[in-house]
């Protein structure tokens, strides 16, 4: 089982978060999975999660990894998050300003 790990920085409009990014193409041999989770300041809720930890699995061809890599994919999903799960995450993110 190969697994590729990223950090990337995301800028939530007040301070940068630093987030890992763990990529497993193909978890037992049958689906993908990314583990995304905020270490800087550590499990600060995110757009795409409260907690700052998301677990997501996703059929291997689902995604085009030619057309846009793991990191780009991410970032979108924090940059275009859902309506109701960036407002529960403006409520809960006050507690990372003050880490």
């Amino acid at each position: 089982m190969t697994q590729h790990e990223y950090t990337i920085t995301w800028h939530d409009g007040v301070q940068d978060i630093e987030i890992r990014i763990l990529h497993t193409p193909l978890k037992w041999n049958v689906i993908s999975h990314l583990e995304i989770q905020s270490i800087k300041p550590k499990r600060c809720a995110l757009p795409i999660t409260g907690t700052g930890y998301l677990s997501h699995h996703f059929a291997p061809e689902s995604i085009d990894l030619e057309e846009t890599t793991i990191t780009e994919l991410v970032t979108n999903w924090l940059n275009e998050g859902d309506r109701p799960a960036k407002a529960l995450w403006r409520d809960t993110d006050a507690a990372c300003y003050a880490a």
